[in-house]
């Protein structure tokens, strides 16, 4: 079966239409984030349980993967879990670095607490491999304090 040259030309440009529409879609579809990143509202409503467990000026990491300066979705992550948690001050904390370099070079010795968005069993095994334990839970994000002496 010969299709036309209407009819060649129409396929090609439907097929040329999404080979380029689907990637495009993905590419402004954009990285899906944590709960707690998608807007202050559900940033409050997933992290607002956790407020009861930090003390008054508690000073809060925030679990990110990279640099906020150079990420928007872990500087979402931070700007909102700062906003959710107030009073408490947060920083970021890049857990490739505690892990290559030390608990001081990524800014965890700075903090009392430290938010992590992983499920279980991962955030256990996080929070064991970082010397710390878990406080409390929203959902899939913990809190996790030290460990008492």
């Amino acid at each position: 079966m010969r299709l036309s040259p209407l009819r060649r030309s129409l396929a090609l440009l439907v097929a040329a239409a999404l080979g380029l529409a689907l990637p495009a879609y993905r590419l402004f579809q954009g990285p899906r984030r944590s709960p707690a990143a998608n807007s202050p509202g559900e940033a409050d409503a997933v992290l607002s349980p956790l407020r009861a467990a930090l003390p008054p000026g508690a000073r809060l990491g925030v679990a990110v993967l990279e640099d906020p300066a150079t990420s928007a979705s872990d500087a979402a992550r931070l700007y909102l879990t700062e906003y959710a948690l107030a009073p408490a001050i947060a920083t970021p904390v890049m857990l490739r670095d505690c892990f290559e370099r030390g608990r001081e070079a990524c800014g965890l010795g700075k903090v009392g607490f430290l938010t992590l968005a992983a499920p279980e069993p991962h955030a256990t095994q996080i929070a064991a491999l970082l010397g710390l334990v878990p406080v409390a839970r929203s959902g899939e994000v913990v809190l996790l304090g030290r460990r008492a002496p």
